[in-house]
C-alpha cells in the first residue's frame, strides 16, 4: 500500500488523479470539522486517464491527532495532519440536494431541554395501580368466567348438559361434549376441564370419546382399525403427558405402525408394537432448551410430569431413547445423507460435522492453483488450529459400548471409538510421557487419578481463528493430557504445521518459548489469540453434571449435539462478526502502519532480517532475558545513580547543568525523606546541601545573590534557557546549551527505557525477591528519569523557539508507565482502561531513534536491544505490515 502524508502529496505524484466534484453523483461541500471527530465514507474520486470513478474510501479524523483515509481500489493511504479542513460529500452528512453551511456552524449552539416524563418511563409503577384488576380476573378464570348462561357456546347447539373448557384453546368458551370432540379432531392433545357445578376438574379427550385414526386423512374412518396396545397409548407433548385413544390402520396395504406414527408427525418410542410416542415439536423444543439453558432430560421430563399432574406414567427411559434417535435423524438430514444413494452406511468419518465456512477447504472454497501461491500469499490458505483439553467432561465407569453404543460414532466431531481405543492399546505404552521442561503444566506432568472414571476429560482440536469444532477432532482422555491421545487427534490428517502458544497460556512458559512461539512475534497471524477452545468450554461445561453419569454412547451423542449447535451458531453469526472486524481493522490499520513505519527505521538489523525469513537462523530476541540476582540489581542501581560527569562542553554551561542536576537530586531526596526521618538521615542531607552551597559560592552563579537567603536547591543558575525572552544572549551560547540539553535528553530517554524494561523484568520475577524494596527503587529511577527528561525538554522548548529547532516530544504519564509484558495491564492504569495488545498505541519513546553516528552509517543501529524494543518491534510487524482478519 502506497503511503502519502497529505492529499497534496497524492496529487503531486499522481497527475492523472483528481477529485472530480462536478461529475460526482455526490456533490461535495467544504466544512471545517472543528472539535468533532468524524468518519469519512464513500468519497468519490475519478481517474481522468482510465475513466475510473467511485473509488471507495474509509477513514477517520480527529482534529487533535490528525487522521487517515484509505482508498481501497488504488491501494493508497492518505494521512491528514491535525487541524485540517477536509472535503466531505454532502450526501454523507445529509441526503439533500443543497446544504446551508451555516447550519453546521450553529449545531453546537442548539440546546434541547429535558424531555417530559411519560408513563412508559416507569412501567412497573403504572402497573401496580391496576394489580387489583389482574388479581380479580385471574380468580374469575378459576370459575366460568364471562360465560354464565349454562349452555353450550356454539351458535348451532343448545345443549345444557355437562360443559367443558379447553385450556389450550383461546377464549375459554364452554362447550358440550359433542362440540368439544368435533372441535378437537385436529388437536387431540389439548387439555380439557369439566365443570361439575362448583369448580373445574381435569379430564381427557379420550374420556370424552375422541379416537385418533392413523393411516387415513383427518376425519376419515378406517374399515379395519386396530387399537393400540392395551388401548393405552401415551403421547409426550409440550403441554404434558397424555393418554389418548388411538387406532392404527390394519388393512392389507397399510404401513407398519411406527411408519403411520411418523406420517402423523409423531416420533415412535419403538418400531415393534409402539405404545409411546413424542411429538416432533416436543423433541425440538427440548433440543433448543438444552442448547440455551443446558437443562437435563430428567429435569425437562419432570416438568412434563408435573404439568400433567400424573405420577403414574413413567416414560422417562422411553423419552431419553427418543431424544437420542431424534438427534441422530436430524444430524443425518442436515448432512444430506437422506439424498445420498449410499444412505447412512456410506457416511464417511466427520461427514456430518458443521464445517467452518471461513477455514480453507480444498475443493470447496479455495481457488484453483492455490497450492502454487506466492510465498507472501500462502498465509491466506493456512489453517489455524488450537489444542486443548477439558477435565470437567469426566465420565464415570457406568455401562459399556456394547450396552450403550453411540449412534453418531465417528460421523461428526468425536473420533470413532473402536479405532481410537485400538490406537491407544497399541501405542499407549510406547509413547513416553516426558515432563514438560518449559511450563509447570499439571495436565501433562501430573498422573491424574482415574479411579472410578472411564474418562478423565476430553481433548480437542479446534479452529483457533473462528472457534469452531473440527471433524473427528474430539476424543476421551484416560489419565491427564497424554501425548498419545492428543497425537491421534492432531496428526490424523495433517502433515505440515507450525506451533504457537495461545496468548493467555504464554506467560507460564519460559522466556525462550515466549519469543519463539508467541503469536505477536510471528508473521501472518493477525489478531489470532489461540484461545478458542477456552471460550467453547464455557458453553459445554454446564452439561458436565449430566454427561458424567451417562453411558458412553449417550454421552458422545449428547456432546455431538451441543458441539453441532455451537458450530451452527458461530457460522450463522460469522458474517456480521467478520464485517465488524473488517471495519475495525481498516480504521486501525492506518494508525499502526504509521507507527510501524516510524519504529522499524531504527531497527534495520541484518540478523533480524535473516531471522524473519528463516526462523531456523539465530534468534536476535533470545538471550535478552537473563535472570539477575538481587545483588546485581543493587549494583546496577548504584552505578546508575552515580553522578554523570562525562558531558563535554563549555565549562560554564557544564558546571551549570551539573549544579542543576545536583539540585534536582537533592530536592528529590529531601521530598522522599518523610516525616519520621532519623537524625543521621537529616545530617547526611545537610552535608550534601552545604557542599553544594560551597560549590555554588565559588562560581559566578551567586555573585548577584550573595545576600539572599534561600534554599540551595532553589537557587537560580540563570543559564541561557532560563533568561527571559527580553534579555539578549549570544546565539552561540544558546546553541551550545541546546546541544548539551539535547545530549542529556538523549541519554535520559535511554535510561528511562532501560529502567522500564528492568522494572518489567523484576515484576515478572518478583517472587524470587524477599521484598518489594528493589522494585520500588527501580520505580523511583523511572520517576527520576522522567522528571529529568521533562526538565531537559522545557529547556529545549525555550531554546528551540529562539533557534527555530524542532524534534523533541513532551513526556506524559502514560509514556513513563510500566507496561508489564507478561501482565494484563499498566502500573499506572486501571484494568477497565487498559486496551488490548492489538489496540494499544505504543508511546513515542519506544519509537525514538536517537542520533546518527555519521553520514556514512546513517541511522544509528543500537548494539543492545532492550526487552521492550524487541517486544514492540515484533508486536507491530504482524499487526500492521501483514493484516489478517
Amino acid at each position: 500500500m502506497e503511503y502519502y502524508n497529505t492529499l497534496n502529496d497524492l496529487y503531486t505524484s499522481n497527475d492523472q488523479l483528481v477529485h472530480n466534484f462536478q461529475e460526482s453523483i455526490f456533490p461535495a461541500s467544504i466544512f471545517n470539522l472543528g472539535p468533532n471527530t468524524v468518519t469519512l465514507d464513500h468519497i468519490d474520486y475519478a481517474n481522468v486517464a482510465y475513466g475510473l470513478c467511485g473509488i471507495s474510501a474509509l477513514g477517520k479524523y480527529n482534529p487533535d491527532k490528525g487522521g487517515h483515509m484509505i482508498l481501497f481500489d488504488l491501494g493508497i493511504m492518505i494521512c491528514f495532519p491535525p487541524r485540517s479542513t477536509i472535503l466531505i460529500p454532502s450526501s454523507v452528512l445529509r441526503h439533500l440536494a443543497a446544504i446551508d453551511p451555516a447550519y453546521f456552524d450553529e449545531l453546537d449552539e442548539i440546546t434541547l431541554g429535558p424531555r417530559k416524563k411519560r408513563p412508559s418511563d416507569n412501567p412497573l409503577k403504572e402497573w401496580i395501580k391496576d394489580a387489583e384488576s389482574f388479581l380479580e380476573e385471574d380468580i374469575r378464570w378459576e370459575g366460568r368466567g364471562k360465560y354464565q348462561s349454562g349452555t353450550c357456546c356454539t351458535s348451532s347447539c343448545t345443549s345444557s348438559g355437562t360443559l367443558y373448557r379447553c385450556q389450550d384453546c383461546e377464549g375459554g368458551e364452554l362447550l358440550c361434549q359433542v362440540c368439544t370432540i368435533n372441535r378437537h379432531h385436529p388437536s387431540p392433545l389439548h387439555r380439557i376441564q369439566e365443570w361439575n357445578g362448583s369448580f373445574f376438574k381435569a379430564t381427557t379427550l379420550k374420556a370424552l370419546g375422541l379416537q385418533i385414526q392413523l393411516g387415513h386423512r383427518l376425519g376419515h374412518h378406517c374399515t379395519n382399525p386396530h387399537k393400540a396396545w392395551n388401548d393405552a397409548f401415551v403421547v409426550l407433548d409440550i403441554t404434558g403427558i397424555h393418554e389418548v385413544g388411538l387406532d392404527f390402520c390394519n388393512r392389507e396395504m397399510a404401513q407398519p405402525h411406527f411408519i403411520q406414527l411418523l406420517q402423523f408427525h409423531w416420533f415412535p418410542g419403538s418400531t415393534k408394537n409402539p405404545h409411546t410416542t413424542a411429538t416432533f415439536h416436543l423433541l425440538k423444543h427440548f433440543q433448543l432448551l438444552s442448547f440455551k439453558s443446558k437443562a437435563s432430560a430428567f429435569e425437562f421430563y419432570s416438568v412434563l410430569a408435573r404439568e400433567t399432574e400424573n405420577t403414574g406414567m413413567d416414560q422417562y427411559c422411553v423419552f431419553m431413547r427418543m431424544v437420542r434417535q431424534f438427534r441422530y435423524i436430524k444430524v443425518l438430514k442436515r448432512a444430506g445423507r437422506g439424498h445420498d444413494r449410499g444412505g447412512i452406511v456410506a457416511t464417511k468419518p466427520g461427514q456430518c460435522a458443521v464445517l467452518c465456512p471461513a477455514c480453507p477447504h480444498p475443493g470447496v472454497n479455495l481457488p484453483k492453483g492455490w497450492e502454487d501461491a506466492r510465498p507472501e500469499q500462502r498465509f491466506i490458505y493456512c489453517l489455524f488450529l488450537a489444542i486443548d483439553a477439558n477435565f470437567c467432561l469426566k465420565r464415570k465407569s457406568v455401562s459399556s459400548d456394547a450396552v450403550d453404543p453411540s449412534l453418531i460414532d465417528g460421523k461428526a466431531y468425536l473420533v470413532q471409538e473402536n479405532l481410537f481405543k485400538d490406537f491407544l492399546s497399541r501405542y499407549g505404552s510406547k509413547v513416553v510421557q516426558e515432563p514438560s521442561t518449559c511450563s509447570n503444566h499439571n495436565a501433562v506432568n501430573a498422573e491424574q487419578s482415574s479411579t472410578g472414571l472411564a474418562a478423565t476429560g476430553v481433548g480437542t482440536i479446534d479452529c483457533s481463528r473462528h472457534d469452531i469444532k473440527r471433524p473427528t477432532s474430539v476424543g476421551d482422555l484416560q489419565k491427564g493430557e497424554r501425548y498419545v491421545n492428543m497425537d491421534y487427534l492432531f496428526f490424523n490428517r495433517r502433515k505440515m504445521f507450525h506451533f504457537l502458544i495461545p496468548k493467555f497460556h504464554l506467560p507460564t512458559h519460559i522466556m525462550a518459548c515466549q519469543t519463539i512461539f508467541s503469536s505477536n512475534f510471528n508473521h501472518n497471524v493477525g489478531r489470532t489469540d489461540g484461545e478458542a477452545p477456552e471460550r467453547s468450554w464455557s458453553h459445554i461445561n454446564p452439561i458436565t453434571t449430566s454427561t458424567c453419569e451417562m453411558g458412553p454412547g449417550s454421552r458422545r451423542d449428547t456432546l455431538y449435539d451441543h458441539f453441532g449447535a455451537w458450530n451452527w451458531k458461530k457460522s450463522k453469526l460469522m458474517g456480521p462478526s467478520l464485517l465488524q472486524k473488517i471495519k475495525t481493522a481498516v480504521v486501525e490499520c492506518g494508525d499502526h502502519t504509521f507507527l510501524h513505519n516510524q519504529f522499524v527505521i531504527g531497527l534495520n538489523n541484518p540478523v533480524l532480517v535473516k531471522w524473519e525469513l528463516d526462523h531456523s537462523q539465530s534468534n536476535p530476541f533470545e538471550g535478552a532475558f537473563k535472570a539477575i540476582s538481587q545483588d546485581q540489581v543493587k549494583l546496577q542501581l548504584a552505578e546508575q545513580e552515580a553522578l554523570h560527569e562525562e558531558v563535554s562542553a563549555s565549562v560554564m554551561l557544564t558546571m551549570g547543568m551539573d549544579f542543576e542536576q545536583q539540585q534536582h537530586r537533592l530536592s528529590r531526596d529531601q521530598a522522599s525523606l518523610g516525616q519520621h526521618a532519623t537524625d543521621n538521615q537529616k545530617h547526611k542531607l545537610q552535608i550534601r546541601s552545604n557542599m553544594l552551597h560551597s560549590r555554588l559560592a565559588c562560581s559566578h552563579a551567586l555573585q548577584n545573590n550573595s545576600d539572599v537567603e534561600e534554599r540551595v536547591e532553589d537557587i537560580k543558575l540563570w543559564l541561557p534557557s532560563e533568561l527571559p525572552s527580553s534579555y539578549i544572549c549570544d546565539t552561540r551560547l544558546q546553541e551550545m546549551e541546546f546541544q548539551l540539553w539535547k545530549a542529556q535528553a538523549n541519554d535520559t530517554l535511554k535510561e528511562l527505557c532501560d529502567a522500564l524494561c528492568l522494572h518489567s523484568h523484576l515484576y515478572i520475577d518478583k517472587d524470587r525477591f524477599q521484598s518489594c524494596t528493589v522494585i520500588h527503587r527501580v520505580q523511583a529511577r523511572v520517576d527520576f528519569s522522567a522528571t529529568t527528561y521533562q526538565k531537559a525538554w522545557h529547556a529545549l522548548f525555550k531554546l528551540a523557539k529562539r533557534l527555530q529547532y524542532v524534534g523533541w516530544g513532551s513526556l506524559s504519564d502514560p509514556d513513563s508507565s510500566v507496561r508489564m509484558r507478561n501482565k494484563s495491564g499498566d502500573a499506572a492504569s486501571t484494568p477497565a482502561m487498559i486496551p488490548s495488545e492489538g489496540h494499544r498505541m505504543v508511546s513515542w519513546i519506544w519509537r525514538w531513534l536517537g542520533e546518527s553516528v555519521s553520514e556514512e552509517e546513517g541511522i544509528h543501529e543500537r548494539k543492545q536491544w532492550t526487552l521492550q524494543e524487541c517486544f514492540y518491534y515484533s508486536l507491530f510487524l504482524p499487526r500492521s505490515a501483514y493484516l489478517v482478519l
